[in-house]
């Protein structure tokens, strides 16, 4: 899901077409950092209708996300 903005319609529109395409087992987990979009209850609610377990990274540590940036970096 691609878009100009960042808000949680456009990670739960990413969600949702994970799940739509298989690409989703239940109870898989999903690590975030703690973006409004990714801690917001709305996005909670999408997640646990597909089985998805939510996990952020501690405040102000870098390290937490590191293998998640460095892939995408």
């Amino acid at each position: 899901s691609m878009a100009e903005y960042m808000r949680t319609e456009l990670i739960g529109d990413a969600l949702t077409m994970a799940h739509t395409h298989g690409r989703i087992e239940s109870g898989a987990l999903f690590h975030s950092d703690r973006g409004s979009q990714y801690t917001s209850d709305e996005y909670a609610k999408l997640a646990g209708r597909f089985g998805v377990r939510l996990s952020v990274g501690r405040t102000g540590v870098c390290w937490d996300n590191s293998v998640a940036e460095s892939w995408f970096s």
